[in-house]
């Protein structure tokens, strides 16, 4: 009875109550993921996921001077 009086969670995922810390967090894991292959000595793990963070890193450079040509000031680190 409590489970069905309980508020419901979305089924959904929304990106749009904290976009900046989410990608902050996925740059994040790409770097740690990155760490982890080269101290396993996983060098092709390594090499992917190094072009995942430099992707995210170029994303993240665009998104701001795009923002920033628009007049919104967005902070997303680099």
């Amino acid at each position: 009875m409590a489970q069905r009086e309980a508020r419901q969670s979305p089924l959904y995922f929304d990106l749009t109550t904290s976009w900046s810390k989410d990608i902050s967090i996925i740059r994040a894991s790409l770097g740690a993921a990155v760490e982890q292959a080269w101290n396993e000595g996983d060098r092709r793990g390594e090499a992917l996921t190094a072009v995942l963070l430099a992707r995210s890193v170029r994303f993240c450079v665009t998104l701001n001077n795009a923002a920033l040509a628009q007049g919104v000031e967005i902070c997303i680190t680099v």
